[in-house]
């Protein structure tokens, strides 16, 4: 296949500093993601985690989801709208979890 400079490659919008490396971002809801990269460098591995980032199993006992960057944000939608984490309190628009 010859090179062609007008052609990209969609998993070209994710880029990674360090490839072991990955971050964190927490909701309101008391659920919270963890996302690295993952092995190929196409996708990404993502887990929900609780307020403390422990993880949390999905139905099928599943801890952690591989999602390509074109998933990734309807993954972050999926879990930002779920309702508020039951025994835990959600935070206020201006509240922010650190580690």
């Amino acid at each position: 296949m010859m090179y062609n400079p007008h052609m990209t490659n969609p998993n070209d919008n994710v880029q990674w500093y360090d490839y072991t490396h990955g971050f964190r971002m927490y909701f309101p809801n008391g659920y919270g993601l963890s996302i690295i990269p993952g092995y190929n460098g196409d996708t990404m591995e993502v887990m929900v985690v609780n307020g403390d980032g422990a993880a949390i199993p999905d139905k099928d006992g599943d801890e952690v989801e591989f999602v390509t960057p074109a998933m990734l944000g309807n993954y972050i939608n999926q879990i930002r709208d779920l309702p508020p984490r039951t025994g835990c309190f959600p935070l206020a628009p201006n509240e922010t979890i650190e580690e």
